[in-house]
Formats: structure tokens, sequence, C-alpha cells
């Protein structure tokens, strides 16, 4: 992540990762959600994505849910993305809204799997909210 954003993350790569199906970060840091994006941005073929590591601490939360704001994805589709895992989660507005956003634009979107250690019931409260929006919790 630190060698994507030594010289400021682009919103894409030069090149797409057209071979890349399988994708697992752990973030550590919330300056390395850009990298994330750009890596997601660039994998058009992703059929797998895990990410683990929850953002932490209000300051580095509302700079992560800005940085997915900031980047638009109206010019982003992904057509192969099946699965979706994501770990340690805590129910935080960064989690959610990056939830919200894989739902729409993931239209094959078949399995997401949300592990938490640690979520609090306004935290499952808001991911219900986002689930039913998005028909993931009808029969």
């Amino acid at each position: 992540m630190e060698l994507i954003s030594a010289g400021g993350v682009p919103k894409r790569l030069p090149i797409n990762l057209n071979h890349l199906k399988i994708l697992k970060l752990h973030l550590e840091k919330v300056k390395e959600v850009s990298s994330i994006l750009c890596l997601v941005r660039s994998s058009p073929n992703l059929e797998k994505f895990v990410i683990w590591g929850p953002i932490n601490g209000i300051a580095d939360e509302e700079t992560a849910v800005k940085l997915l704001e900031v980047h638009g994805w109206s010019d982003i589709c992904l057509n192969q993305l099946q699965e979706v895992e994501l770990r340690e989660a805590c129910g935080s507005r960064f989690e959610l809204a990056f939830i919200e956003l894989l739902l729409a634009i993931s239209p094959i979107l078949e399995k997401m799997i949300i592990v938490s250690n640690d979520m609090d019931n306004e935290g499952l409260r808001l991911l219900d909210e986002v689930l039913e929006d998005h028909d993931f919790l009808k029969d």
C-alpha cells in the first residue's frame, strides 16, 4: 500500500489488473484507503474481495468516509464481483458506506460475509438498514 501511495494515489492504476480475481487486503491506516480504492477501481475482473482491519477513531472514520465520496464511483462497475468478506467489522460509518458502495457497483454479488467481534446495537441497526435497502434481507 505504501508503494502505491508513494507519490500521491491515482484514481486508477495506469493499466487494468485484468487477471486479478481475488484481492485480500489488511487495512491498518486511514491513508491506505485511497490505495485500496485505486486497486479496486483498477481490477475490473475481481471476483472475490476480502478486507479486514477496522478504522478506529472518529477523525480516521470521517477521513475515510470523505475519501469514498471524493473518489466518485459513477464510472465503475464490478461486473464480476461475486463475494465480499469484511472481517473485524465494528459497524463504523466508513464500513457501512463501503458496503453500500460495493452493493451498488456489483450487480452479480451473491455473497457478503461480515464478521464482527465488537459491533454495537447501533452498528447492527445501520447494517440491517443498508442491507434491507439492497434487498439482501428479503426472502
